[in-house]
Order: structure tokens, then C-alpha cells, then sequence
């Protein structure tokens, strides 16, 4: 191999490789691996927060009216937030045993129903004492 003169190439070096693109390489996986890094804390944040607003729905629908407060109050008391979180639980279970073909379907949903209108109940009960604390 020439190398002209003036030029910057220089002839590989037997047995070695290059140093730039070793070190190209290892950037590159890096910065891959800090990318999927962050995705995944970033994602398990949205995942949680996405978690708490798909059990907030089901007390949303019963209290549209009521949407922002409810976010509110879930948001800084636990106890409320599990008791929508049982109201979600409880109107997927009635929905999954009305499609259900079970010999004891009416008996069942009957008792989900109870259920949900009790949970609904103590929804409104917390929410009526909201503006008391």
C-alpha cells in the first residue's frame, strides 16, 4: 500500500484493530444502554401513574361531576385510592360473570352488584367530607 505524501491515512497495523472504531463501537452501546436505561424508569413511572388512573375511572364514572376532586383526594390518601381501586376490581368482576355461563351467574352478579354499589356508596361518603377536612 502508498500512502501519497500530505495524506492523514495511515496503513493498519498488523494484528491490531482500530482504536477509534473500538472506541466508536463501546460509545454507541453506551449510549444504547443509558437510552433503555431511562425508557424502562420512564416507563415504570408512566405505568404506575397510568395504573392509578385506570382504577380512578370507575369512581369517575359514578362521580363525573366529581372527576378532579377525585384525582385530588386519590393522589394524597391511600385509603381512598384502594377503595377505588376495589370499585374497578369489583365492576370488571361483574362484568366478566355477566358474560360468564356459570350455574350460579344470577347469584353472583347480584352479589357483585351489592358490591359495587357499596364501594360506590363509600366513594360518595368520603367525597361528601372532602370540603370538612
Amino acid at each position: 500500500m502508498r500512502i501519497s505524501k500530505g495524506s492523514t491515512d495511515h496503513p493498519p497495523v498488523p494484528g491490531r484493530g482500530s482504536y477509534g472504531k473500538l472506541l466508536h463501537k463501546w460509545f454507541f452501546f453506551a449510549v444504547r444502554y443509558e437510552l433503555a436505561r431511562i425508557n424502562i424508569l420512564i416507563s415504570g413511572a408512566f405505568s404506575g401513574i397510568f395504573q392509578m388512573y385506570s382504577n380512578l375511572v370507575a369512581a369517575i364514572r359514578w362521580f363525573p361531576s366529581q372527576g378532579q376532586t377525585i384525582e385530588e383526594r386519590a393522589a394524597r390518601d391511600e385509603s381512598f385510592r384502594s377503595i377505588c381501586e376495589d370499585l374497578a376490581d369489583a365492576e370488571f368482576a361483574l362484568q366478566k360473570m355477566e358474560n360468564s355461563t356459570s350455574p350460579k351467574h344470577d347469584q353472583r352478579c347480584s352479589e357483585y352488584r351489592e358490591l359495587v354499589d357499596s364501594l360506590a356508596k363509600e366513594i360518595a361518603v368520603a367525597l361528601s367530607r372532602e370540603g370538612e377536612e
